[in-house]
């Protein structure tokens, strides 16, 4: 249980940080939610 609280005890460094900030492309992984076609194949679905 103590290693659970002292998750939050470090401090990732710059390039960790440079690194996670390159993962948000600001696109789905998924579908796009603005596509029309995707749209159609959700609002078909039963």
């Amino acid at each position: 249980m103590k290693e659970n609280i002292d998750v939050f005890d470090f401090v990732p460094s710059d390039q960790d940080m440079t690194s996670i900030r390159s993962l948000d492309t600001g696109e789905s992984q998924f579908f796009s939610h603005r596509d029309p076609e995707i749209i159609k194949w959700f609002s078909e679905r039963t």
